[in-house]
């Protein structure tokens, strides 16, 4: 079709293509074509960039409360032969509780790779995708994820210590405003390679949107309907109401995880004295 570019084309977990289309293009028109089931706009999602702290809590503190120390010192589960792809801002394969190796014999990272390249950053203006030979992160998110996941300690405790890791980098690196941002068609393209690289556990720290019949949501249903078990952040946006929880969280059989912070609180002031 004139005036339409195709930029990616899906065939595993989702059925369809991305394009590119100039001014001319009509997008009712292109809705109306033979074998076109829906259309939907290319939305683009931004991330900000972090620096990292320490909340001074040392391990095996901070896996008591939710009980995975229970799980990882009385019943030895170390995720051990378990595959676990990470789609986000890229990993710090060089950090020393991280591995420090990518995809040598005995390391943790043996899957993944970098989709975009340092300058994709559509939210100002650059789609074009430039990928590098390694996924590495410059924005801290995706190596924050990987180390709760599977930090080796002493001073990071992962869940899963001996899990073999994968990562998919769909953001850039930031602007001087510092907001990094990817886009839906480049999370499809993320899902496939994963779902290829037969991981067990897709994580996906990321979204938009708030609806099931969103591509990324469609693709991860299908991800999940196939036996891969897909966990996706709810979002930042609680404090607006109902329908902020992100896409591709709120999809058919994926594991949706949020965290919730309670502001009501009990007070008790005591006095002692010393008479």
């Amino acid at each position: 079709m004139s005036g339409v570019e195709v930029k990616h084309q899906y065939s595993e977990v989702f059925n369809g293509i991305s394009d590119r289309a100039d001014d001319s293009v009509d997008p009712f028109h292109l809705a109306s074509v033979d074998k076109v089931k829906r259309v939907w706009p290319v939305r683009h999602y931004t991330v900000a960039s972090s620096q990292g702290s320490s909340s001074g809590a040392p391990y095996p503190y901070t896996h008591k409360p939710t009980g995975v120390e229970r799980a990882v010192e009385e019943l030895g589960l170390s995720g051990k032969g378990v595959h676990i792809g990470i789609v986000y801002t890229g990993v710090d394969y060089n950090h020393p509780e991280l591995g420090a190796c990518w995809k040598t014999e005995g390391c943790m990272w043996q899957y993944g790779e970098d989709l975009v390249g340092d300058d994709f950053n559509p939210p100002v203006g650059n789609i074009e995708t430039n990928p590098g030979p390694n996924p590495m992160d410059c924005i801290g998110h995706g190596t924050h994820v990987a180390g709760i996941i599977a930090g080796q300690g002493p001073n990071v405790r992962g869940v899963a210590p001996n899990v073999t890791l994968g990562m998919y980098r769909i953001f850039g690196c930031p602007s001087p405003s510092g907001i990094s941002g990817s886009s839906d068609d480049v999370m499809l393209k993320a899902f496939e390679m994963e779902f290829n690289d037969k991981s067990d556990i897709i994580s996906l720290s990321l979204g938009g949107d708030s609806w099931p019949d969103e591509p990324t949501s469609v693709a991860v249903t299908n991800i999940a309907n196939k036996g891969t078990v897909v966990v996706a952040a709810a979002g930042n946006d609680g404090a607006g109401g109902l329908f902020t929880a992100s896409a591709p969280a709120v999809a058919k059989g994926v594991i949706d995880v949020g965290s919730v912070n309670n502001w009501n609180y009990t007070v008790v002031d005591v006095s002692i004295s010393n008479s």
